[in-house]
């Protein structure tokens, strides 16, 4: 599907337009023509992807929690289709202040259905939730949207409980003719660059490389499925393409990420990072930690056939890329994310 059809000229708000994912998700927007309005916290002070793209496109400072807020910024836009990726999204975090992310992760994507309910504008939704939803990876194998949800940590549990109010929702009040339809996108642990978050591997491997900072890292043997944030991206648009559309298939949960070949270690990660970056200072292994599934295996054959998606990215050439990227910020004052995204959009079209 050739993705500007799809967005051209659509009024589209995307929820989480400061975070990683979501600038990454409006810069490529705005390259396809669509009508853009931002709902996010204030960017943080230092690094910051969206802020360094300077991307044209409306926005509102608001915290998805205030109901009333969303409300406004809904009936003023009156958008056709949302993407919501708001979120607290680190593992870490959640052990620390559970209150908050699930207040967040629940509360947050319950405002943001009944702005949806209540907005006749919108025809579709895609929420984005996460690979840590399932009950029991890593003794389930390869895990198809069908297994059973659940999640052990207070991050994991919030999207859990965020995902069985989508389903709520999906079956109460969307999917109808007349209705809104709704697609859910579960994506693995993300490769690229502009990710500045605290207590993840590669950009604390970054502080650590450009830095000097030291790099503590857990669960070296622990196994994740490992995709370039161009590759989620893309699989993001192109089910919100076929919500578009209003194909009945695109309804539900799809994962996105590698498949069972893709599996990478935090000793990989590490491996790899090394290649690029002699630098990197000798790691120690964190005394501290907090209980993580051991492996999460996704199958994405739904994605293949529903979406025709596929990841274009393998996980050496994510790395390559990623750590590209943080060298032209760090070196060369560069942000060249445009470049990328644009060198990405030629092979798919030269894969399609």
């Amino acid at each position: 599907m050739v993705l500007s059809k799809s967005y051209q000229l659509k009024k589209v708000l995307v929820t989480g337009h400061n975070g990683f994912k979501g600038s990454w998700l409006c810069l490529w927007l705005e390259m396809l023509g669509a009508k853009v309005m931002g709902v996010s916290l204030p960017a943080a002070d230092g690094h910051g992807h969206a802020k360094s793209l300077k991307l044209s496109h409306d926005y509102k400072e608001l915290d998805v929690r205030d109901e009333e807020g969303l409300h406004k910024v809904f009936n003023s836009f009156q958008p056709e289709i949302v993407f919501h990726l708001a979120a607290q999204p680190l593992v870490g975090k959640s052990f620390l202040e559970p209150h908050h992310t699930f207040d967040v992760n629940f509360r947050g994507t319950l405002n943001i259905l009944e702005c949806v309910r209540a907005t006749s504008s919108v025809s579709s939704i895609v929420c984005v939730t996460s690979d840590k939803v399932y009950a029991e990876p890593s003794t389930a194998g390869t895990l198809s949207e069908s297994a059973p949800l659940g999640g052990h940590s207070p991050y994991a549990a919030s999207k859990a409980a965020s995902e069985i109010i989508l389903a709520s929702y999906q079956r109460c009040y969307f999917n109808t003719p007349e209705q809104p339809m709704l697609g859910i996108a579960r994506a693995g642990n993300i490769l690229g660059g502009g990710d500045w978050g605290e207590q993840r591997l590669v950009p604390d491997i970054i502080r650590a490389a450009f830095e000097g900072k030291a790099l503590s890292v857990r669960h070296l043997h622990y196994q994740r499925s490992w995709l370039h944030v161009l590759d989620v991206v893309h699989g993001y648009l192109a089910l919100g393409a076929e919500l578009i559309q209003r194909n009945p298939k695109a309804s539900g949960a799809f994962n996105l990420g590698p498949g069972p070949q893709g599996l990478k270690s935090v000793a990989d990660v590490l491996a790899s990072a090394k290649k690029y970056l002699p630098q990197l200072a000798v790691l120690t292994e964190a005394t501290e930690s907090y209980p993580e599934e051991a492996a999460i295996s996704l199958d994405v054959s739904k994605a293949k056939e529903v979406l025709s998606w596929r990841h274009l990215i393998s996980f050496e050439e994510s790395m390559a890329l990623t750590i590209e990227w943080y060298r032209q910020y760090y070196e060369n004052q560069r942000v060249v994310s445009r470049e990328m995204l644009e060198n990405f959009v030629k092979r798919i079209s030269q894969s399609s």
